[in-house]
């Protein structure tokens, strides 16, 4: 995989755990950074699960993209990576993942190396889903007297630790 210089400075910027969001060859795609041992746990027919989850907070909404990996024995990973719907390239991002059947998952090591990726499906109901939250977030930041995006990230993530 030629990794773009957009996406090696998105890893670079991170620290040992990475997930973001952006489109990769025209598809709407998670990308995760983790560690060599998760990684290995990940391989193979591991099921990757993507769930949008919407904060509505004083100074805006923040619209999370939880992902949960299926590991051996039952247990679950989970990370997630929040996107501002009053960013162009975020809603832009958002309504291409909201159209499409599949979202891909990019892995990479802690070096910056890619490793594998998984092809999952998004189901109609979860299209949908993600429509109706991106509406219902566009609503709630006209409503909002003043918008800080820093602020609503921050007041959503206090507010969701440990729910996932």
């Amino acid at each position: 995989m030629n990794i773009p210089d957009n996406l090696r400075q998105a890893l670079e910027a991170g620290g040992e755990l990475v997930c973001f969001a952006m489109e990769i060859n025209e598809v709407a795609s998670i990308v995760i950074k983790a560690t060599d041992r998760d990684l290995a746990q990940w391989r193979g027919k591991r099921p990757v699960g993507l769930q949008p989850q919407l904060g509505l907070m004083n100074t805006g909404a923040a619209l999370a993209l939880v992902v949960t990996i299926f590991e051996f024995g039952g247990s679950r990973f989970t990370a997630e990576t929040t996107l501002n719907v009053d960013s162009e390239y975020d809603l832009e991002l958002l309504n291409t993942l909201a159209r499409q059947r599949v979202y891909h998952v990019h892995f990479f090591n802690g070096c910056n190396e890619y490793q594998f990726s998984k092809e999952m499906p998004f189901r109609s109901q979860n299209q949908g889903e993600l429509k109706r939250l991106i509406g219902q977030a566009q609503r709630h930041n006209a409503q909002c007297a003043r918008l800080d995006w820093a602020r609503a990230k921050a007041d959503f993530f206090a507010a969701t630790s440990g729910r996932w």
